[in-house]
């Protein structure tokens, strides 16, 4: 409910007894009590030099509506205190809430209200907050330069710029020539961003001689062989050499003893005839 009390100016001849209840001139006490209403709230609570307790609303006083008079009013005017005393001695509880946002081109509002007394109060919140930015790429990036991001606020106009940093390049095998055992290899690199090219050079492997000779040919009496190296990488002969004619002495000695043994048998035979 609505905090409404009863008050009387005591600003002067007031005084606080030993329960730290105010006291008025007139012998009024006032306390803060919790709200019979059943609420939850807090009231304060005017209690008269007879012991009479009063609550907020149900004291009318000349004026302002029917009821009893009582001396928990103001004794020249008789106007029901709605004021400073409502809240002059209560133990606030504030709740905060937002009554008008903030932007960056008008200031807003901030109000607070006591949870047991009502009492309230606003606070300004400054403009030039909570801009509601909107970014647009006004400058792409690239491999070899930043790029640029805009920023600019939807309700003010205000705006700033930010670097959007330069990317990496990204490189792909575009050709590739193998090396060999005699000529270098070359791969060649682009940036698929850009179109940035750059080459690797693979050195020669060199040729990979083999430990053992390959016979190409087998020599005979007549004519000499023929035996090789080649490379076992790419198969080129890198050494040859001849191998020598077999002798002929073993046929020699054959035709020899060929022709000793045609004249035995010849002599033999002309010798039977003869006889």
């Amino acid at each position: 409910m609505l905090l409404t009390v009863l008050f009387s100016p005591i600003s002067v001849h007031a005084y606080t007894d030993g329960n730290g209840s105010e006291v008025d001139a007139l012998g009024n006490r006032y306390e803060l009590v919790p709200d019979p209403d059943g609420s939850g709230g807090y009231v304060f609570q005017c209690t008269d030099p007879n012991g009479i307790k009063y609550y907020p609303g149900s004291v009318g006083t000349q004026g302002l509506g029917g009821g009893k008079y009582t001396n928990c009013v103001d004794p020249d005017t008789r106007a029901k205190i709605t004021g400073p005393y409502a809240y002059k001695y209560c133990t606030h509880e504030y709740v905060e809430e937002i009554t008008k946002e903030a932007t960056c081109a008008e200031a807003g509002e901030k109000k607070y209200t006591c949870s047991k007394c009502g009492h309230s109060y606003t606070e300004e919140i400054p403009a030039g907050s909570n801009h509601h930015y909107v970014a647009e790429v006004t400058k792409a990036a690239t491999c070899t330069e930043p790029g640029a991001e805009t920023y600019t606020c939807s309700i003010c106009g205000d705006s700033y710029e930010a670097e959007i940093p330069a990317i990496e390049h990204e490189y792909e095998v575009v050709s590739n020539t193998e090396a060999t055992c005699t000529e270098a290899g070359v791969t060649t690199y682009k940036c698929k961003h850009c179109g940035d090219t750059y080459e690797e050079t693979v050195k020669a492997s060199g040729h990979k001689e083999p430990a053992e000779w390959t016979v190409v040919s087998e020599p005979t009496m007549f004519k000499s062989g023929l035996e090789q190296k080649k490379c076992e990488r790419c198969g080129e002969v890198l050494y040859e050499r001849a191998i020598e004619r077999k002798s002929l002495a073993p046929l020699v000695i054959g035709v020899f003893v060929g022709v000793v043994a045609l004249i035995v048998i010849v002599g033999v035979i002309t010798k039977r005839n003869k006889n």
